[in-house]
Parts: structure tokens; C-alpha cells; sequence
């Protein structure tokens, strides 16, 4: 939703202090004190903070200079985010966009929602009111909804297995269709659905925008809300261990869900239009108004790497660091990988190490991180000369 019209709705909760709701730290077995990287490590990370942001747990900057970033697609380590402004789908996570984002061919006017099922790309296109799918630089008609004069069209989408989730925006109401194209069933009685998000029985929820509430549509059709009161809602995700986040357009705020009422995790966003978890549990978030990406981190998460590549003597360390939240104890160790080798671990602490093996010149690596069954991963790059 481009821009919204503010209505005047009460939030359910205030904050609270976040280590109530911090994610419970898994039990990993311990073989003695875990080595520190070397003080002559070289940087090739950046240390960005997402400015102005209101929150206890630290909100990384991924991306900036986006165009009106609306929603967001979060597959392992690649992140897709489509941007309203200019109907470009902005990419990151990939070895083509280390320290920022490259761009899909393919642009989707009014890109509002985006899925994949199997290998098949989806996309939204609110202003045609129709569902696309994009390979490559083609953009094919999916699905044609019928748009109604006044309101704007789809906003947001998704899937519930092999079965596509499409919420008929302005109709209010949410159809789930066939990878044939076929509806197959319909539900109704919705002011503005928006976003789906699965649950692992098959239920969806459903951020009903302009009736400030979040509502999940169970296996059999009927409806629970599970929660009222909060600004125009937009998108909705959960992490692996079943918690609900939420964003209001109306608050600028990022809540997660609990026992019915809303408790903020970070707050003064610029117009958080899009939500995704990636496979640490930290949210990814979306500032339309401020055209850039953020990481809230709920557990560690690697730094972003240096646009420029820096140079690095050859057999010289480079520095691997990250970000805990508050209360995170949990051992992260740097997985082996290619083109490097794992010179100290982070431990419990924050910063490791590793050195580029079998490359000079420009060396770019992908070094994953795991923390029990969490993972990050970043790309890295450096002249070694």
C-alpha cells in the first residue's frame, strides 16, 4: 500500500522490555574456550546501523537508495525486494551485489507482493490487479482480477504449499488458487486483505488493513482473529519457532504478537511495507519512506561486507563480525566453505576469523555462520595481493 490514509486506531500494548520475548537459547555442546581472531585481522565489513530507528535490539542497515521498497520474498540467504517506485526487483545475498543489491531484468509496474512455488517466480501488480509470473525479463498474466474503480488493486501475496494466496484486495477477499490458474476456493468477509503468511497446518494469516486487525484463516474455511486495534496492518511473518510479527503503517512500528495483544520491537520505521525472517529468526524489514533494508536482530546476524573491496596482504586474516541481541548467549561457529579457511570462531563472543586460500586479486567468499539449527551466511570479498 503506496500511501496510506492515517486513521486513528489504538494499539492493543504498549512495548515492553524485550527479554521477556528473547528466543530461547539453544543447548550446544562445548569443547573448551572457543579462539579469538588474531588483532591483525583485516576489515572488510561495514558497521551500519539503521538511523533513527526505536528499538532494544539492534536494527542493522542491509540496503539504501532503494525506490519505495514494498515487499518482501526471503529464500536461505537471498532476499527479494520489490520496489513500488520503479516496478524493479531489487536482489541481495548473491555474489553479483556484495555490500549491496543488483536488480532483476524483469520490471513489474506497482510491484506489491512476491512468492516463489517450486521454480516458478510470482509477483503482484497492483495497478493492472493482476498476478505475474516473472523468468528472466518476461512478465507473463498468472491470474486477471477484476479491478474495482477507486480502490487499488492486489496488495501482497502468497502460498500455502503447491496452492497460491491471493488476496482480492479490494473485493475483500482472499482466493487460494491452483498452480493451474483455477480458483479453488474463496474466502470472504474482509474490509482490505493484505499479505499472506502459511502456518505449518496449513492455516493462513491475513493482515486485514483497513480493519485493523490480524486474522488467520483456519484449514476449514472459518476465521480467528487473533488480533484487533492495530493501524493499518500491512504484513505478517512467523519464525521457526512459531512467533507472530506484525507491521502498522499507522504506528511506523514493528510489534510481535502475543496472547492477543501487541508488544513493539522497534518503532519510528518509514513506512514499513514489508516483512521476511531469514534462517537466523532475525526480521527483515522494509522502509518504503526511507528507500532502504533493515535487519532487526533477534538473535546474531553476520555485518554486511564493504561495497569497495579492501585490500588485503596475502596470508593476512580478515575479521568476521556480527551482532548479538541482547541476551543471545548462544555459541555461533563459521562453517568451512569454499576459497577459505576458518582461522578462529566467534564463540560466544562476536568476532572471528578467516583467511582467502587459493585466490589473488579480487576473492569473494560466502562464509556461513550457525548457532544450533540458526544460520546467516554473507559475502565477502577483498583484493589479495
Amino acid at each position: 500500500m503506496k500511501h496510506p490514509t492515517r486513521i486513528s486506531l489504538v494499539l492493543v500494548a504498549v512495548a515492553v522490555a524485550v527479554a521477556p520475548f528473547t528466543l530461547p537459547v539453544p543447548a550446544l555442546a562445548m569443547t573448551g574456550p572457543s579462539p579469538r581472531p588474531a588483532p591483525s585481522c583485516a576489515t572488510v565489513q561495514t558497521d551500519q546501523r539503521a538511523p533513527g530507528v526505536r528499538s532494544q535490539l539492534p536494527v542493522l542497515l542491509l540496503a539504501s537508495g532503494l525506490n519505495e521498497p514494498d515487499d518482501i520474498q526471503v529464500t536461505g540467504n537471498v532476499v527479494l525486494v520489490g520496489q513500488l517506485g520503479n516496478g524493479r526487483i531489487a536482489r541481495l545475498g548473491v555474489s553479483t551485489a556484495v555490500g549491496g543489491f543488483d536488480l532483476l531484468p524483469a520490471v513489474v509496474p506497482t510491484v506489491e507482493g512476491l512468492v516463489q512455488i517450486g521454480t516458478t517466480q510470482f509477483a503482484a501488480n497492483q495497478g493492472a490487479d493482476r498476478i505475474v509470473t516473472v523468468k528472466g525479463s518476461t512478465v507473463t498474466t498468472f491470474l486477471q482480477l477484476r479491478p474495482v474503480r477507486g480502490r487499488e488493486g492486489v496488495d501482497g501475496i502468497g502460498r500455502v504449499g503447491n496452492t497460491l494466496v491471493v488476496p482480492d484486495s479490494p473485493r475483500g477477499r482472499v482466493l487460494f488458487v491452483g498452480l493451474d490458474g483455477r480458483i479453488q476456493r474463496t474466502v470472504g468477509g474482509f474490509a482490505r486483505p493484505v499479505n499472506a503468511w502459511p502456518l505449518p497446518n496449513g492455516a493462513v494469516l491475513i493482515p486485514d488493513e483497513n480493519a485493523a486487525m490480524l486474522v488467520r484463516i483456519n484449514p476449514d474455511g472459518t476465521k480467528t482473529t487473533l488480533l484487533r486495534g492495530l493501524g493499518l496492518p500491512d504484513d505478517v511473518v512467523t519464525d521457526s519457532t512459531g512467533a507472530i510479527f506484525l507491521d502498522s503503517l499507522t504506528r511506523n512500528n514493528v510489534v510481535q504478537v502475543v496472547n492477543g495483544t501487541a508488544v513493539e520491537l522497534a518503532g519510528n520505521l518509514g513506512q514499513p511495507q514489508g516483512l521476511g525472517a531469514d534462517p537466523a529468526d532475525n526480521l527483515i524489514v522494509s522502509e518504503e519512506d526511507n528507500g532502504r533494508l533493515d535487519a532487526i536482530v533477534r538473535t546474531f546476524k553476520l555485518r554486511q561486507a564493504l561495497a569497495s573491496a579492501p585490500r588485503v596482504a596475502a596470508g593476512q586474516d580478515v575479521c568476521v563480525a556480527l551482532d548479538r541481541a541482547p541476551g543471545f548467549i548462544g555459541e555461533v561457529t563459521i562453517d568451512p566453505g569454499n576459497g577459505y579457511t576458518v582461522t578462529a570462531q566467534p564463540g560466544t563472543g562476536s568476532a572471528g576469523a578467516i583467511g582467502f586460500t587459493g585466490c589473488t586479486g579480487l576473492c569473494r567468499v560466502q562464509v556461513t555462520v550457525h548457532s544450533g539449527a540458526r544460520t546467516d551466511a554473507v559475502w565477502l570479498q577483498a583484493r589479495v595481493s
